[in-house]
């Protein structure tokens, strides 16, 4: 997640800072989505919402 976020939420650049394939990057999402309940493949409040979450995770861990 955090390098999807990195990112701008582009799962071609994750998979690429990652080392692996897109459709990996995505199929991860798809999980997350599911554990989360929120829709991460297509832009909308979802998506902002997660990034908030994954933002301020990442703050309280530094």
């Amino acid at each position: 997640m955090q390098a999807w976020v990195d990112t701008n939420t582009d799962a071609q650049q994750a998979a690429r800072r990652l080392g692996i394939s897109r459709n990996t990057v995505r199929a991860h999402l798809r999980t997350a989505e599911t554990q989360l309940g929120r829709d991460l493949l297509t832009t909308g409040a979802d998506v902002y919402d997660v990034v908030h979450a994954v933002h301020i995770s990442a703050a309280r861990a530094a």
